[in-house]
Parts: structure tokens; sequence; C-alpha cells
């Protein structure tokens, strides 16, 4: 009877860990592929020194949620949410010493919309945007004490439009435009 207590007791509590050990899919497994072949749950990729290169979920082969990746030494480069079946995502990257270096969104794995770019010290140096991967609107650049340093407009990838370059304190410095990538 004494060891059929402790079998048990010894059940509960592997049982207990077992089930504290699952993912959130109710898998205890982490880099799981499904008889189809496609990756689902939990994932974490290391390198060949076994260090942590990223960790994330997959849904059906497709990326979902928060993406975490790291640098050689371990320090969190860049986050990215997945959404809309993985076609979508917002990416912030980072300097080693943790400062965001830049953010915006990718569609289909291109850079959509308006992407932020910062200094070491967490300053906004340049804006951009983009449209299906190519530079489009006004692309502006920054002193560091936040004054516009210069705008140029893009079109379909190509410089287009007007472009303005400013001096340190407001005044036009200069004054020009492009047309399907050429100066005026």
């Amino acid at each position: 009877m004494r060891r059929f207590a402790c079998f048990i007791l010894l059940l509960t509590v592997f049982t207990g860990i077992n089930s504290f050990a699952q993912t959130l899919d109710g898998s205890s497994e982490i880099n799981r592929v499904d008889d189809k072949g496609k990756k689902q749950g939990s994932w974490r990729k290391t390198d060949k020194e076994g260090r942590l290169v990223y960790q994330g979920a997959f849904l059906d082969d497709k990326p979902a949620g928060q993406f975490i990746y790291y640098d050689s030494t371990g320090s969190v480069k860049a986050q990215t949410e997945f959404t809309e079946n993985g076609t979508k995502a917002y990416a912030i990257s980072f300097y080693r010493s943790g400062v965001r270096m830049s953010e915006g969104l990718y569609i289909n794995e291109k850079r959509e919309g308006s992407w932020k770019f910062y200094n070491e010290e967490g300053i906004l140096i340049s804006e951009e945007g983009y449209k299906n991967g190519l530079a489009e609107g006004i692309w502006k650049t920054y002193y560091a004490n936040k004054a516009i340093l210069e705008e140029i407009s893009y079109h379909n990838g190509v410089k287009d439009g007007p472009w303005k370059q400013y001096f340190f304190d407001g005044p036009v410095k200069l004054n020009a435009t492009y047309k399907n990538g050429k100066l005026e």
C-alpha cells in the first residue's frame, strides 16, 4: 500500500510539472511541425553556438504575434508584431544599448507607410515613406536640435518633386526640383 501511495504522489507531481511546461497551444513541444510539415506553436531558433537568434510562434507555418530577435551578445535587436495571417508586421529595431533605432510597417515583407529612424540618443533623425517597398512621398531628415535639415520627394522609388535643404537655424539653403530621378 505504501508503494502505491508513493507511486500516486510521484504521478501527481509529474503530471503537474508536465502541465506547467505546456505551451499556450496545449503542446509541450517547441519547434513543432504538424503532419503537413507546417510550423505550429512556439519556436526558438539558435545559432551553431547555441545562442538564441529568435523566439516567436507560428500558426499554420505563418508567424503570429510577437517575435523577438537577438544579436550575438544576447541583446534584443528587434521586435516584430505579426498580424493578418503573417502578412503584416510592425517592426522596431534597437541599438545594442536598447535605444530604439527604427520603426515601421511591413506588408508582405515590404516596407509600407511611414518609417522613422533615430540616433543612439533616441532623437528622431529621419522619416521616410514607402508604398509596396518603394520610396514614396516626402522624406525628411532632421538636425540633432529637431530642426528640419532636408525634404525630398519620391514617387515610385525615384526622386520626383521638390527638394529643399535648410540651415540649422531654419532658413532655406537649397531649393530645387527632381523630375523622374533627374535634377531639373
